[in-house]
């Protein structure tokens, strides 16, 4: 088989595009190890390509010899190894940074966890009080049911992975200043199946903690709902998600405005130049100013008094820019472990990951 220059260019265009994608790639399906696989797989079809076509120009068609030359080669497989580099840096950069920081957390005492948890919420609520950003009366961050109760041991280990995401996400939206965080939630992993149907208070996730395909990472979803003014403060807490040294994956982001509509420009204008009706004259006739005093050989003018203006009787003009919006945020917390639970090399057999 011979390859023309078109069908040379189009094999580095390709590779060239997969690198640049792999991130979105990696960060859509979740599935380093596929990707990695892939690169290797890469860097053996150029190996045998590089074999196959040795000792033969272009313009050779004998045998299976492909006509390729070293040069498309080198650039070829220069390609794959940025796209192999790219995914070793990616994976030490953002999966596997300090190892896997939340395997290291272990079960503590239902009292100590209590302690903790009483200090991180006295904490969130003194810096939303100096951040001026507004909180329901005994918010509790998405752990109200432990005001008065304190967990069992066993529960602890998913309590303080759940409880060092919700703190993070809290700050985020207290530094960002939103006007008024109204609810924090998270899955109730200690009702066991029951989890999924949520339980009565304002802080259950109807959802539960999954393990991704193959085992590579757990998911822990959470909820926020808040109010800011201004679509800076939203994109404040997204930017903080995104440079987190943990993994978050953003689910839905739905924003509703505190007006369905605004005001359309001519209508302000018309609303602004209406004239003012004159004040009515009173019964009898015109109002007019008394007669001045007449100059010595003249004769008395009457001047009309002014129309008095009424206080007008209009409110506010709602125009767009002065809505307030109200936030849901819907997020998961990635714990990476790179250990598929099941023997099935990456690569071989396995299916397409599904698509999120």
């Amino acid at each position: 088989m011979k390859l023309s220059n078109f069908d040379i260019g189009m094999i580095v265009v390709f590779a060239v595009l997969g690198v640049a994608g792999i991130g979105g790639y990696i960060y859509t399906s979740g599935d380093l190890e596929e990707a990695t696989t892939k690169a290797t797989v890469a860097e053996q079809t150029v190996a045998d390509l590089r074999t196959r076509g040795a000792g033969k120009s272009a313009q050779d068609d004998s045998g299976d010899k492909i006509g390729i030359t070293n040069d498309n080669l080198v650039q070829l497989g220069e390609t794959i190894k940025k796209l192999s580099a790219g995914l070793e840096e990616l994976a030490k950069t953002h999966f596997l940074k300090g190892g896997n920081p939340l395997a290291a957390i272990k079960a503590v005492d239902g009292t100590e966890f209590k302690q903790n948890l009483d200090r991180v919420v006295a904490r969130l609520t003194k810096d939303a009080k100096a951040n001026r950003v507004g909180i329901p009366a005994g918010f509790y961050f998405g752990f109200s049911r432990y005001i008065p109760n304190t967990p069992s041991q066993q529960h602890t280990v998913i309590l303080q992975k759940q409880l060092l995401a919700l703190s993070e996400i809290s700050d985020l939206m207290v530094k960002a200043k939103v006007d008024k965080i109204e609810a924090v939630r998270r899955t109730m992993e200690e009702d066991g199946a029951s989890n999924m149907r949520g339980s009565a208070d304002n802080d259950s996730l109807k959802s539960k903690v999954t393990t991704g395909e193959y085992g590579y990472y757990v998911v822990y979803p959470f909820e926020v709902k808040f109010q800011c003014r201004n679509i800076e403060e939203l994109r404040s807490v997204v930017n903080g998600l995104v440079k987190s040294d943990r993994v978050y994956v953003i689910r839905t982001i739905k924003v509703k405005t505190s007006k369905d509509t605004t005001v359309r420009m001519n209508e302000l204008k018309s609303s602004l130049n209406q004239d003012t009706p004159p004040a009515p004259a009173p019964e009898g006739g015109e109002t007019a100013t008394p007669p001045a005093p007449a100059p010595a050989g003249g004769t008395t003018a009457v001047t009309p008094a002014p129309a008095v203006q009424p206080k007008s009787e209009r409110g506010p003009v709602d125009i767009f820019g002065t809505e307030t919006y109200t936030v849901d945020l819907r997020v998961d917390l990635i714990e990476w472990t790179g250990k598929a639970n099941t023997p099935t090399a990456p690569g071989t057999t396995r299916p397409n990951p599904s698509t999120p």
